[in-house]
């Protein structure tokens, strides 16, 4: 479910606590932390995806006094496949995310992606 944009979010998330993961074709995954403006976009594949899930769960922890803060937001490209989204949310159980956000991938992460 998407949210309702007019209601006003009461349960803000700091730029800082999140990580982005935007699945491509070929087992590929683009990931971000933070603001799209500012962050670097990397690439990693499903083997490594969980050593940077914990890493940024730390630097959450180590910042906010608390790694339940942690974010993952989820987008897919059309070209993902259904193993692969499978995969990643198989990776919010095995990390124990709580907070975790299954959105659509925005015209600027696409072009993003494909400058790289």
């Amino acid at each position: 479910d998407i949210p309702n944009d007019k209601t006003i979010d009461s349960n803000n998330v700091c730029s800082s606590c999140v990580l982005t993961v935007l699945l491509g074709n070929r087992d590929e995954i683009n990931y971000y932390e933070g603001d799209l403006k500012t962050a670097q976009i990397k690439k990693t594949t499903y083997t490594l995806i969980r050593k940077i899930i914990q890493g940024k769960k730390e630097t959450v922890r180590s910042i906010r006094g608390n790694a339940d803060q942690f974010v993952l937001i989820i987008k897919a490209t059309d070209e993902a496949s259904f193993k692969n989204f499978v995969d990643i949310t198989d990776e919010v159980t095995i990390n124990n995310i709580k907070r975790y956000y299954i959105d659509e991938i925005k015209e600027s992460e696409k072009m993003r992606i494909a400058a790289l």
